[in-house]
């Protein structure tokens, strides 16, 4: 599995994603970190995503992980059989994390970050997109409301994230996002725990696959 982890938006190292992806499946735009905001923003983020990506000639489309929660888990592993990966777009980590499991789609992503013979399938995120990859997520409570929520989802806060990364992820760091300074109150969290972590500036992206 690919790998895009980018602190806002495309970053800087968008012409390694039009490698993996033009030519290929669509994307799956993972909307779900921005759940709790009004219905007519929410389109207006997923068009902008929409273009962003077309922008440098990915195609994409939304799946909307509302429509797949608490049913069998079988239903989003058939819906996944259409895209050639995800883009799993910024906002509340926690509601994110949520989504992810009330779908299943937590499971499909550790069960393609373990399949060997698919070594095209892009994983490509920013800010909670990524985040919600390390093992845990504590310490980011100080920057995303953990009681987050919105229509369908439940009131428990779930604080393991997907466990593909081995280090907590800081985006925004010491950049001109409004979250900045709540994101240097996270890295003293992850300092003080020792706590493996990494800092991302808004432009930069992590790469790699395995």
């Amino acid at each position: 599995m690919n790998y895009y982890l980018s602190s806002f938006h495309l970053g800087n190292s968008a012409d390694v994603l039009q490698k993996w992806c033009v030519g290929r499946k669509p994307l799956a735009i993972i909307m779900s970190a921005a759940d709790f905001v009004e219905p007519l923003e929410r389109a207006e983020k997923i068009k902008e995503n929409i273009a962003e990506l077309r922008s440098i000639g990915i195609e994409s489309r939304e799946l909307d992980l509302r429509g797949f929660f608490h049913h069998d888990k079988k239903e989003v592993y058939d819906a996944m059989k259409n895209y050639g990966g995800l883009f799993v777009r910024g906002g509340n980590t926690f509601l994110l994390r949520k989504a992810m499991k009330y779908s299943g789609l937590d499971l499909f992503i550790q069960e393609k970050a373990r399949d060997t013979n698919d070594s095209e399938f892009v994983y490509a995120g920013y800010s909670a997109g990524v985040c919600v990859l390390a093992p845990t997520l504590r310490g980011l409570e100080l920057v995303d409301p953990p009681h987050e929520s919105a229509e369908g989802y439940g009131d428990e806060v779930l604080w393991d994230g997907l466990g593909l990364v081995e280090y907590l992820v800081a985006p925004h760091y010491q950049s001109e996002h409004p979250e900045a300074g709540m994101v240097d109150l996270s890295v003293k969290y992850f300092q003080d725990h020792k706590m493996p972590f990494k800092t991302l500036r808004d432009g930069e992206v992590i790469l790699f696959s395995r």
